[in-house]
């Protein structure tokens, strides 16, 4: 099931060049022809559409800097259109999905220790900013291309089971603001 789930978010996220009946976005050759998903996402990548994403067996990816983030997702941050400021701030998102993949174990102490590393960062940068819709679709990207593999998702999934039921602080507006001084 867990897979059935990755197919389903990779055919979300394969969007922008024909329509199904179900609202799913479907990309078709040159040909005419339909793609199947990892053809459809190595088209896209191809054109520039979509980042390259590292693929590999490996659970953290690329690191060359190791500095937390793959490589690919560290180069995706950097090619978004947000200020410098909000690119640190996705920068601790990434480092914090990246950990998800680097635990030797999932359990809900260790979910709610990687979640209570990047959730202030994270929601202060989309909480209180006037793009912050443009943030938290960015953020959801660095999620998805960070679970891009089956063993990455199902990492992912164990992560979200983990924190099923948690409570978690948010910072107020207040502890925002010292943060960003």
């Amino acid at each position: 099931m867990q897979k059935g789930l990755l197919a389903l978010a990779i055919a979300v996220f394969v969007t922008g060049c024909g329509q199904n009946g179900n609202g799913i976005e479907i990309k078709q050759n040159n040909q005419g022809g339909t793609l199947d998903v990892p053809g459809a996402i190595a088209q896209m990548e191809a054109e520039g559409s979509a980042p390259m994403l590292d693929r590999g067996d490996s659970m953290k990816g690329e690191d060359a800097n190791d500095n937390g983030i793959r490589d690919d997702i560290e180069g995706f941050i950097e090619s978004t259109p947000v200020s410098e400021e909000q690119k640190v701030g996705l920068s601790a998102y990434a480092k914090g999905m990246q950990k998800i993949q680097t635990s030797e174990e999932m359990t809900p102490e260790v979910a709610l220790s990687i979640t209570d590393s990047y959730i202030p960062g994270y929601f202060c940068m989309t909480t209180f900013t006037e793009n912050n819709e443009e943030l938290r679709r960015i953020s959801e990207e660095i999620s998805a291309f960070t679970a891009n593999t089956p063993d990455r998702a199902e990492r992912y999934l164990a992560y979200n089971a983990s924190m099923d039921g948690a409570s978690i602080n948010l910072p107020s507006p207040a502890q925002c603001q010292e943060m960003s001084q």
